[in-house]
């Protein structure tokens, strides 16, 4: 019953919230064909911001669904989620071992939510990573025994915080819907795996690991 309310509000904020949405993205554009005014650009910013947390209730309230498991290219699903990132001046890189090949193993796994984690790994370390000064990123992916690991070379956690990350309403220094990493813990639990998020010592931003991993022959 609490899944089906749940998935009836998120239909409900998608359906409400959206068509109007759809509506002033499109006099944006047209705004945007009008005039230079830098202010059209905050209200696109906005406008896509509220894309996003729309999107964040969706896959939270589909998280409580069963996977759907098969077996997973990871080195696909990582690069079908930074196409459908907006990534400026960021750059991701692939690497890795494991039984078979470098690089990503295939798993067995939800491809279309494993996508998700993905999406928003990758956009909290744009939206909370970029350096404000010489603002580039690089986004390192890579597998070994049993380990995917996503870091970054950012700015790392506020204060070296971790412990709350992944709680339902936590956001960091660079704002946000405090759904994602939330989102991110519930779809790696329901694979069986585990995530955890540390300061990475070696490029001074950002790192998470998620363990349990086991690749396919």
């Amino acid at each position: 019953q609490r899944t089906e309310q749940l998935e009836g509000f998120a239909s409900l904020v998608s359906h409400d919230v959206r068509n109007p949405l759809n509506v002033a993205q499109g006099y944006v554009e047209l705004l945007a064909e009008r005039t230079d005014d830098p202010a059209v650009d905050e209200i696109d910013e906005s406008l896509d911001r509220i894309e996003t947390i729309v999107a964040d209730i969706l896959a939270l309230s589909r998280g409580e669904r069963e996977l759907d498991l098969a077996p997973t290219a990871l080195e696909s699903v990582v690069a079908d989620a930074w196409a459908s990132v907006d990534t400026p001046n960021a750059t991701l890189e692939i690497g890795g071992e494991h039984p078979g090949g470098d690089g990503l193993p295939r798993v067995q796994a939800d491809g279309s939510q494993l996508q998700r984690v993905f999406e928003n790994l990758f956009r909290n370390s744009i939206e909370h990573g970029m350096p404000a000064e010489n603002p580039r990123l690089t986004v390192t992916v890579s597998y070994a025994d049993g380990v995917l690991t996503v870091e970054d070379d950012g700015v790392g956690f506020p204060d070296g915080r971790v412990e709350s990350l992944f709680e339902l309403g936590e956001t960091g220094s660079g704002g946000g819907t405090g759904i994602g990493l939330a989102i991110v813990e519930g779809l790696i639990e329901q694979h069986g795996w585990s995530v955890t998020a540390e300061k990475c010592d070696e490029c001074g931003g950002a790192r998470f690991r998620i363990a349990g991993i086991d690749p396919l022959p």
